[in-house]
């Protein structure tokens, strides 16, 4: 039997692209190929879930997600395990995750 933790946070580190050339020009020929706005590359959505008591909880759905670094706090919890389901990035067609760290 999996012994249970008390958790209250989960943090997780996506993919923003920072090798990307970028540069900060008044001239828009200048920043001809560049991508503007949000990277393509960053995920969107996603469902964080965690097993109480044998059973799959939704602890927190993000949409919209806009940041490279994303917390994810909740009321503390005694759990054996966390799933995400990614959704979505903003155009690229894969998922990429850095880093998931459980508080």
């Amino acid at each position: 039997m999996e012994k249970n933790i008390d958790l209250s946070s989960v943090e997780f580190k996506f993919d923003t692209n920072l090798q990307r050339k970028m540069m900060m020009h008044k001239n828009p020929a200048k920043n001809k190929g560049q991508v503007i706005g949000i990277p393509p590359e960053l995920v969107k959505s996603f469902k964080v879930e965690a097993r109480e008591k044998g059973s799959w909880k939704i602890i927190e759905e993000v949409t919209g997600n806009r940041t490279r670094l994303v917390k994810v706090n909740f009321k503390t919890i005694k759990t054996n395990a966390i799933r995400v389901t990614f959704n979505d990035t903003y155009g690229d067609p894969n998922i990429k995750l850095f880093e998931v760290r459980c508080y």
